[in-house]
């Protein structure tokens, strides 16, 4: 007698399809987050870049030019106005 094919069987192939079995949708997850891993991590040394970057430029390219702003600053006379007045109390 032949074997008659199983629906249940079938549809629960087709299911499979859809959503692999927990062993490869792990495998599929675990690359994605490799992937967003990667690109966090690219993002941070970037930004790590661009900020080590500016500080060379602050402090080792442009010091001398802070300086002499500094030695002015500290050198100039400012004329603060004063708006005070004078209250008596009874």
């Amino acid at each position: 007698m032949p074997k008659q094919p199983d629906n249940k069987n079938q549809s629960t192939r087709q299911h499979n399809r859809r959503s692999p079995e927990p062993g490869q949708n792990h495998a599929l997850t675990l690359n994605g987050r490799i992937m967003v891993l990667l690109l966090v991590i690219g993002f941070i040394a970037a930004g790590c870049g661009v900020l080590i970057y500016k500080l060379y430029t602050l402090q080792i390219r442009d010091a001398e030019q802070y300086r002499v702003q500094a030695a002015e600053q500290q050198l100039s006379d400012t004329q603060i106005p004063c708006h005070a007045r004078l209250y008596l109390f009874r």
